[in-house]
């Protein structure tokens, strides 16, 4: 299996409409149905990711990215 490493320059990506999930739990703790979606999207990411021979090493909430807008679907 390959780990993942930083592609091109390093330099980050910038996404406006999300945030990571450590910057959300810091305001306030989040729903049962919430919880449940993202643990859910977060385990068929990695399912995705070990099916491709990919090994991600570092999953904590900083690395987990999260839609602002309630209202947009994903």
């Amino acid at each position: 299996m390959r780990r993942a490493r930083r592609v091109g320059d390093g330099l980050p990506v910038v996404l406006k409409a999300l945030t990571s999930l450590d910057v959300v739990l810091r305001d306030s703790a989040l729903d049962l149905p919430t919880t449940s979606r993202i643990g859910t999207r977060v385990a068929g990411t990695l399912a995705a990711l070990h099916r491709a021979g990919v090994i991600h090493e570092d999953i904590k909430p900083h690395n987990v990215l999260v839609r602002l807008d309630p209202h947009r679907r994903s």
